[in-house]
């Protein structure tokens, strides 16, 4: 593609390139692809996780990206910005385990414990029209300690789950600390 030809190095720019591939049904040229990307940086989350959704098993993947929510937000945004919506779902939908000290960053909220996730995965809910309620509702009943907002994805996000309950507290001071942030 014209991106890798530009960089050949670039392992995010043959990530990317392994995605469209991927989407687009082209999935023997998207495995090909990936063994060149992947020997070039192994790794690389999002080739990794390409890996797994064209078959690929990669015992110790699930458990890497639920050390610590940071991890799946940054694949989430890198989808997103492809508007490959199917897929950022998919990876805020997974079961992730439970990690435990000293794996996981101090502070570091997990997946399953992070109301962004919840709240992603409702906004990313409401994009493809399916019913998000219960997703938004979990996101406002989760602890928000050690919890961030940082990304320009979340200002859509939070304004989502604001226009799903407007009365929402959580959603609301999330939103006033991404813009103090």
């Amino acid at each position: 593609s014209r991106l890798t030809a530009a960089a050949p190095d670039d392992a995010l720019a043959g990530a990317l390139e392994v995605v469209s591939l991927r989407r687009s049904h082209h999935l023997d040229e998207a495995r090909r692809r990936l063994a060149h990307w992947r020997a070039i940086d192994p790794t690389s989350n999002l080739l990794r996780y390409e890996a797994h959704r064209l078959g690929a098993t990669d015992p110790e993947l699930w458990a890497h990206l639920a050390i610590d929510s940071a991890r799946v937000f940054d694949l989430v945004d890198q989808y997103l910005a492809l508007g490959a919506f199917e897929d950022a779902l998919d990876l805020l939908s997974h079961n992730y385990p439970a990690v435990a000290a000293p794996t996981s960053e101090p502070g570091a909220v997990s997946p399953a414990d992070d109301p962004l996730v919840s709240y992603y995965r409702g906004y990313l809910r409401q994009r493809l029209g399916q019913p998000s309620d219960a997703d938004f509702r979990r996101a406002s009943e989760l602890p928000l300690a050690y919890v961030f907002p940082h990304r320009a994805s979340s200002y859509a996000v939070l304004r989502g789950a604001l226009k799903a309950n407007p009365a929402d507290g959580h959603a609301l001071f999330l939103l006033g600390s991404l813009h103090f942030a």
